[in-house]
């Protein structure tokens, strides 16, 4: 499927198995304090913008900024799937009802049932999670070999 509609397969995809998804119940402890609390079906947490296969999930991410930026599904099932696909079209207008989208530097999650969370190919199972950007972490050599030594990112 992924040759024949590219990027698409994976909104498809993602269609299909949010349709087949429980929500799972708990809270968002944002690094302002505000607590958001309810239920969601899916979650994407990254600093980059894009995901395995070239997919945008964090159109506003900066890899020097020293945000983490989330994007939260809802549990709540919307009216129309065409609600839905305007929020993912347009994850940072502030009038969505079903997908949270915030760029923060940490936030805490705290579930009430364990969640199975993917972490970079790491597959871990918890009800507590804190997530953090630690700027400068790593650094990263881009170009050739004989402009390295202008090119490093930190």
């Amino acid at each position: 499927m992924k040759r024949l509609l590219g990027g698409t397969a994976y909104s498809i995809m993602g269609f299909v198995k949010a349709f087949q998804l429980k929500p799972y119940k708990g809270r968002l402890i944002l690094s302002d304090g505000v607590v958001k609390e309810g239920s969601m079906l899916v979650m994407s947490v990254g600093n980059s913008r894009f995901a395995g296969g070239g997919y945008e999930v964090a159109p506003q991410a900066n890899l020097t900024d020293g945000l983490l930026d989330v994007a939260v599904v809802s549990g709540r099932r919307p009216d129309n799937l065409s609600r839905w696909v305007d929020e993912l079209r347009d994850p940072v207008n502030p009038r969505n009802k079903h997908l949270l989208y915030r760029q923060l530097s940490s936030f805490t999650m705290e579930m009430e049932k364990p969640l199975h969370v993917n972490l970079d190919g790491e597959p871990i199972k918890g009800t507590h999670f804190e997530f953090q950007c630690c700027p400068k972490a790593l650094s990263v050599v881009l170009g050739d070999a004989a402009s390295r030594q202008s090119n490093y990112v930190r």
